[in-house]
């Protein structure tokens, strides 16, 4: 065989690597090669934090005022007290869920409130007897002040480029004056008398189509609007119970709470306790 045969053959037989890899070799010895992200850790539902604060600020103030009334006749100083008890409870838990980033993780901490401000407004009513009234009267002027704050509001340049956070479209705000503020201000004249004299309590209308209406309305403004309407309805409610049902309708409230923050915590314990096999390790 001739030599320059051979050697042909011998270039032949080297091993070849393809380029995209020695490119690849070539960023990473150069330092150049992006490293992949990492995706972010999923936030705790309930951390050891939530357990020890709400165990010590809902759970312990909803569990003594529910045995304040358990089993005991309806009084008024005591429901004036665990009303009183009851109102940071409820705030305890709303500022644990702002402190949450995702939104699923908020609702579920916010889960108790509910029943915990309707065991409030309950309570309340009974405290207040005939000065009752002045709750849903002062409720209801609440929620017409954030609606005439939200008609105030910037309305948005259909034209601009950027929007203000604050901005709201002309048709919601159009809506807001036309449609929302008239149904809230029939609310409010509907309500303003006395109860089973000028309106009767179990069978108006208006709180549901004022709630109704606000929900239609996309501007973020508004919600505290509807919290306010819900506690005005939810004092008119217990104002037409007799005394003895406005006190079983709190102790029930309160359970109903009792059984969502015992929910809570027991998915803190479970996903922190090891199984037994694991002790045995």
């Amino acid at each position: 065989m001739r030599e320059y045969e051979q050697e042909h053959l011998r270039e032949r037989a080297k091993p070849t690597v393809a380029r995209s890899v020695l490119d690849d070799v070539s960023q990473w010895w150069n330092g150049s090669e992006q490293v992949a992200e990492r995706a972010p850790k999923p936030e705790p539902a309930y951390t050891k934090q939530d357990f020890d604060q709400s165990l010590a600020l809902v759970q312990m103030p909803v569990a003594l005022s529910h045995l304040e009334l358990f089993g005991k006749p309806p009084d008024v100083a005591v429901a004036g007290s665990a009303a009183a008890r009851l109102g940071p409870a409820a705030s305890a838990l709303q500022v644990m869920a702002n402190s949450k980033k995702d939104p699923k993780n908020q609702a579920a901490m916010l889960t108790p409130v509910p029943d915990i401000q309707a065991a409030q407004t309950t309570l309340q009513v009974i405290a207040a007897g005939e000065k009752a009234q002045s709750m849903w009267h002062d409720a209801f002027q609440y929620a017409m002040a954030i609606v005439d704050n939200a008609v105030g509001l910037p309305v948005a340049d259909p034209d601009a480029n950027l929007k203000s956070a604050d901005d709201v479209e002309q048709r919601d705000h159009d809506l807001l004056v036309t449609s929302v503020k008239p149904t809230l201000q029939r609310l409010q004249d509907k309500t303003a008398g006395a109860p089973y004299v000028d309106f009767d309590p179990k069978a108006y209308t208006e709180g549901q189509e004022a709630l109704s209406a606000i929900g239609a309305v996309n501007i973020a403004q508004l919600k505290p609007a509807l919290a306010h309407i819900n506690r005005g309805m939810a004092a008119i409610k217990a104002f037409a119970m007799s005394m003895e049902e406005q006190w079983n309708a709190a102790i029930a409230s309160l359970e109903a709470a009792q059984q969502k923050l015992s929910a809570q915590a027991a998915t803190y314990v479970t996903t922190t306790t090891p199984l037994p096999q694991e002790e045995a390790r």
